[in-house]
């Protein structure tokens, strides 16, 4: 009778907790988050996820947030150059002749 229940709250205990280990991953892996490691993090996708003291997890969010303000100073920087380059340009835009319609 012994092994019988000690059987019966096994796999009881078995069903409970993987019953309550899936629900939340499988609501993870439909979020837009990050596998690594075989662990879905919850994470923007582009964030990177390293070992930091032995242990996976998600980078800083200061690096992170440093790396995106680095990315978007040199997008701003780039356009400024184009930018530039046109202004630059313009008056010999300006004083091409137009070009007649044909009729």
């Amino acid at each position: 009778m012994k092994l019988v229940l000690k059987r019966f709250f096994l796999m009881m205990g078995l069903a409970m907790l993987s019953a309550g280990a899936a629900a939340p991953l499988q609501a993870e892996e439909k979020e837009n988050g990050v596998l690594a490691g075989g662990v879905v993090h919850n994470i923007a996708s582009d964030r990177k996820v390293e070992k930091i003291g032995g242990i996976l997890q998600p980078e800083p969010l200061d690096l992170y947030l440093k790396r995106l303000f680095l990315e978007l100073s040199q997008q701003m920087t780039r356009i400024e150059n184009r930018l530039e380059n046109i202004e630059k340009n313009m008056p010999a835009l300006k004083a091409a002749p137009e070009p007649q319609p044909k009729s």
